[in-house]
């Protein structure tokens, strides 16, 4: 995306930068949809045991705490 944002047809540019602008990382999802929760009170983690493929736990209300970059 970044390379597209110096091509040589201004369109594409536009384009580029037109979807850089909208995009959003998975982290800026993460923390908005901890923060609508957190407004109903406490934060709570949902797990689901044996959940995932090989009976490993899972997330619940689309969120997986054990994905989380902070939970490392």
């Amino acid at each position: 995306m970044q390379a597209l944002l110096e091509h040589e047809d201004a369109e594409i540019r536009g384009l580029a930068e037109a979807r850089l602008t909208v995009k959003s990382t998975i982290i800026e999802t993460r923390t908005e949809r901890i923060i609508s929760i957190g407004r109903r009170g406490r934060v709570p983690f949902y797990l689901k045991y044996a959940g995932a493929h090989m009976h490993r736990w899972s997330g619940g209300d689309k969120m997986n705490p054990q994905n989380s970059p902070w939970a490392a």
